[in-house]
């Protein structure tokens, strides 16, 4: 009789061991126990959450690094070709289909550069304007960024616009001499001697100033 009782003690023990759950395996305090049963489904949804951010993450990781590899790869083969009109017409449409790449970057510089090279200086300083808040101080481009923009401003006639890029091209570590030199052009032309004078003798204690720069430069301000 006493086995066929469902209250015996070896029922009750097979039953009990039956309803133990991971919880009651890990030997946690009571406290901590309540606290995950009560707070299960928040917790789950919580897990769930941070695996699909990460999941997310890796996958954007994964998208930005193909996506800077075939812009690498476009503007390769657009620097290869020789048809100027193909060629821009390739630069631009890496600059508009990898926006916010490096490479889109340089893509627009190359573009700017070729228009400078043909002296379309009105074509040439939209694509400069419009890469200056993309390009910051300590990006490689910075300073040809400054050049090309004083460069394209001069040529078109707007020399207080082209001496202030070149003046930011001569606070630049490694690129005093030549920004000085460039500034020293614009003051002539604006026939301010005395102010081009300064930024030659300046330009003579610059660092980076080859032997034939330092000739011409001397002769320069011996004859202002």
């Amino acid at each position: 009789m006493e086995e066929s009782n469902p209250f015996a003690k070896k029922h009750v023990e097979e039953v009990t061991a039956a309803q133990r759950t991971i919880l009651d395996e890990l030997n946690l305090p009571p406290a901590a126990k309540n606290f995950l049963r009560e707070n299960s489904r928040l917790l789950l949804i919580s897990f769930l959450v941070i695996v699909g951010a990460i999941c997310a993450w890796s996958y954007y990781d994964y998208y930005i690094d193909t996506r800077n590899d075939r812009a690498a790869r476009h503007l390769a083969q657009a620097m290869l070709i020789t048809e100027p009109d193909q060629k821009r017409e390739a630069l631009q449409q890496v600059s508009a289909e990898f926006s916010a790449t490096g490479s889109a970057l340089w893509a627009q510089f190359a573009l700017a550069a070729d228009h400078l090279k043909q002296q379309e200086y009105d074509r040439a300083l939209p694509v400069l304007t419009a890469m200056h808040g993309k390009v910051s101080p300590d990006n490689p481009l910075f300073p040809l960024l400054q050049q090309f923009s004083g460069a394209a401003h001069e040529m078109s006639g707007d020399l207080e616009a082209a001496l202030h890029f070149y003046q930011t091209l001569s606070s630049l570590p490694g690129f005093s001499g030549l920004g000085y030199i460039e500034e020293g052009r614009v003051h002539e032309r604006q026939n301010q001697t005395a102010q081009a004078k300064d930024v030659y003798e300046k330009a003579l204690t610059a660092k980076g100033i080859s032997a034939e720069q330092r000739a011409w430069l001397q002769e320069k301000v011996s004859s202002l």
